[in-house]
């Protein structure tokens, strides 16, 4: 028997204007992940964002542009994320959907 994962629309949880951008994550996150994997990472969140790392990069760097933050988030800060992000997932041995 397959078991169905309850999952939301991940872009409820997105600020400001990267709802659309974050859409493409709708249906991979249950409810506690989409609130709680950026808090608490877990083995479960870790398989999620590694799966799906692409369309996670494009949400993230779409938030880190549009931060508001003082200090403005650089092209290198973003490319270094991006690779970072990736090279984790490698090492802890999740496929990447690319």
């Amino acid at each position: 028997m397959i078991m169905r994962r309850d999952t939301v629309d991940y872009a409820e949880f997105v600020p400001g204007p990267c709802k659309e951008i974050c859409r493409v994550n709708n249906g991979l996150y249950t409810e506690w992940e989409a609130k709680n994997c950026n808090k608490e990472v877990t083995d479960d969140c870790n398989k999620t964002m590694c799966k799906y790392v692409d369309s996670q990069l494009e949400c993230a760097e779409c938030q880190m542009r549009n931060s508001g933050d003082e200090n403005v988030v650089s092209e290198d800060d973003i490319d270094q994320s991006k690779d970072e992000a990736r090279r984790q997932c490698q090492q802890l041995g999740y496929p990447t959907k690319l």
